[in-house]
């Protein structure tokens, strides 16, 4: 830990270890400029998907839709904070949820699905961005991670609205939520290499801060690796968290 420390110190990347999985690891941004959060939506991407019967060019427009119709709504609520607490500067979130299965099901029938899901993926996340920066404000801010709570309640209306058997060819094995992140799992991935350039185009597009778990064996694997993705990252993206998730259970974090 001492050599990582000195690491990090050099990159000038803010870090702090933990032993808990609920410390330290909201991924959200928060600066001296934004000192809080006011409220996350969460736009349940994969519900539209089926929505919109697999059509890429509808489910853009859906979301397009929605994310105009809540920004007024999260503007309204930032006045009003505002008001009452006038020292402290929030900002509000808009994530993603179901996103990289929401992306896979589009891609289904292509000849390479992983790098298929990715641009579609990309695609999205560019729209909503690009909304986001032209009708909100520098307090709305897309984020990289979606409360868990809201995923699993997304999966347990979709369960009932479309029937449990339909989802469980989507969702991963034994989920009981739906994707918290855009971030794709590094296990789909040829080398790590490959998956962080794609963890690249996506991180940029997320200034509300983002959250990446790495699965790992051992500790002193999982710190080596959560080193070289901060490199990586570092230039992109600095309002970030990287977890080390040791057999199921995340222990680390920088």
């Amino acid at each position: 830990l001492i050599k990582l420390s000195r690491k990090l110190n050099r990159l000038g990347i803010p870090y702090s270890f933990s032993i808990s999985d609920e410390v330290c690891f909201s991924g959200f941004k928060l600066t001296n400029d934004l000192q809080a959060i006011h409220s996350i939506v969460s736009l349940n991407t994969l519900e539209l998907v089926m929505l919109c019967g697999g059509d890429l060019d509808k489910l853009i427009m859906k979301l397009r839709e929605r994310v105009k119709a809540v920004i007024p709504i999260l503007k309204k609520g930032l006045e009003i904070i505002s008001r009452f607490h006038p020292r402290i500067r929030a900002c509000s979130i808009i994530s993603f949820s179901g996103i990289v299965e929401a992306s896979k099901l589009l891609a289904k029938n292509k000849s390479s699905v992983i790098e298929e899901a990715l641009e579609i993926e990309l695609e999205i996340i560019k729209e909503v961005s690009k909304i986001v920066s032209q009708d909100g404000s520098e307090r709305i801010l897309l984020g990289g991670r979606c409360p868990r709570l809201a995923a699993r309640r997304f999966l347990q209306i979709d369960s009932y609205r479309y029937g449990g058997e339909n989802l469980r060819n989507v969702i991963r094995p034994g989920s009981k939520t739906y994707s918290v992140t855009p971030i794709p799992n590094l296990e789909d991935f040829k080398s790590i290499d490959s998956w962080i350039d794609a963890v690249k185009e996506i991180v940029r597009f997320l200034n509300g801060g983002f959250y990446i778990s790495l699965k790992a064996n051992r500790l002193s694997k999982g710190l080596s690796d959560a080193m070289y993705l901060a490199e990586n990252l570092n230039k992109l993206n600095r309002h970030g968290v990287i977890s080390i998730d040791l057999s199921g259970q995340a222990t680390s974090s920088t």
